[in-house]
């Protein structure tokens, strides 16, 4: 679990008082700091997590490395069960419990993408769940309580869930409250369990992380550490590197903004471009989502808040890999349960690209384009796809 060890070792290191995106194991550190697995390309040291989520596993990553792994691994299949059967509850009739079964086992559940979670000890589950609640209320009982109770909390873990929190304000008094009061709680909790200075080093460490995304030499490095990276120690158990797995096929990248533009010969490692460019396209879209009086469809501004989301990912500097897309099960199984034919079938052939059953040139990262264009025409689509039968459907507004 190569990312979990960097998350562990980066909430051990702010214990201690160091910068937990730039510091390594130094000749007199406590092994529990040494990281086996480490390749470093620049300055930051590979941790992307939030200085919030570092601190909210200080304790457990004080636990030998060896249970760490263990209950990490536990609680990712317990979150992935969870999101499964709350999506499986949103089917109303036998066939399509069946159809949810066939689709989250094929392409989630039983997949590639979701052993790479395993593997590297990832956190997506975390969002997996997050969207699978947020789904189940707004279907089931056409409420947004969860994400807007829940969202400000998972903001300090996510900054990307600010985007989707956005479809659930809808400018009434009590949402407003409701996110007001819960806003304030977060802020508590964010002033005293970090400080200014930590939420710095993250956010210049996502500048390096931006540089390396283009492969700028002005972030480069070279930190061969004789120490750390030529001397025997006795390290944790399930620390050891044990060499390349052989896998069935290769897990590729699904690149960022950043990555695309390096590759068409434009390279851009500015933040405020990207974010400005970002903003600008999250406020054309919540225009046109409150012009169409959208946020009158509980199951399509789900959908809009989960788009927001998945756009906001393709403007991060950090590097995106396959095991990102478990956090689509929700909203496709609601796609897949609206019987709009066209998009289903669109949803199955994006699946398989991203799936390496089909095999292209950017195979994944096509796939990944087919089921973002089905997620916007789904939500910003028009009122056709209410002509399906009340009783085949459980989009019912």
């Amino acid at each position: 679990m190569p990312d979990l060890i960097l998350r562990i070792t980066g909430s051990r290191f702010l214990s201690i008082g160091k910068d937990p995106y730039t510091s390594l194991w130094l000749p007199g550190d406590a092994v529990t700091l040494y990281n086996p697995n480490l390749s470093l390309h620049s300055t930051a040291n590979g941790v992307t997590s939030t200085p919030f989520f570092l601190w909210l596993q200080k304790n457990f990553a004080q636990l030998p490395y060896c249970t760490i792994t263990k209950i990490w691994w536990l609680f990712q299949e317990v979150c992935f069960f969870i999101s499964f059967l709350l999506c499986w509850q949103l089917a109303t009739k036998r066939l399509q419990q069946m159809m949810i079964i066939v689709v989250t086992t094929a392409f989630f559940m039983f997949s590639y993408n979701w052993w790479l979670n395993i593997y590297n000890g990832q956190m997506y589950v975390i969002y997996l769940l997050a969207f699978s609640i947020t789904t189940f209320f707004a279907v089931k009982y056409k409420k947004f309580d969860v994400p807007i109770l829940l969202y400000p909390f998972i903001i300090l873990i996510r900054p990307f869930f600010v985007f989707s929190l956005l479809p659930f304000i809808q400018f009434k008094k009590r949402a407003l409250l409701k996110i007001f009061i819960a806003g304030s709680l977060a802020t508590i909790i964010l002033v005293v369990s970090t400080n200014f200075i930590e939420w710095q080093q993250y956010f210049a460490a996502m500048k390096v992380y931006a540089g390396e995304a283009i492969n700028s030499k002005d972030w480069h490095v070279e930190r061969t550490n004789e120490y750390y990276f030529h001397q025997t120690l006795p390290i944790e158990a399930c620390t050891i590197n044990t060499g390349k797995i052989n896998i069935p096929y290769s897990g590729g990248c699904l690149y960022s903004i950043q990555h695309y533009l390096a590759k068409m010969g434009i390279k851009c490692s500015n933040s405020l471009i990207f974010s400005a460019a970002l903003l600008l396209l999250v406020g054309l879209l919540y225009y046109f989502f409150i012009q169409q009086k959208i946020f009158n469809n509980t199951i399509k501004t789900v959908s809009f808040a989960v788009l927001l989301y998945f756009l906001a990912e393709l403007f991060t500097p950090a590097s995106r890999n396959p095991y990102g897309m478990i956090q689509w099960m929700p909203v496709l199984v609601v796609i897949l349960l609206s019987k709009y034919h066209k998009l289903t079938a669109i949803i199955i052939i994006g699946l398989l690209l991203n799936h390496n059953l089909i095999t292209l040139k950017y195979t994944k990262e096509l796939g990944e384009l087919l089921l973002l264009i089905v997620l916007a025409c789904f939500v910003f689509m028009d009122k056709k796809i209410n002509t399906i039968p009340i009783e085949n459907r459980i989009i019912v507004d």
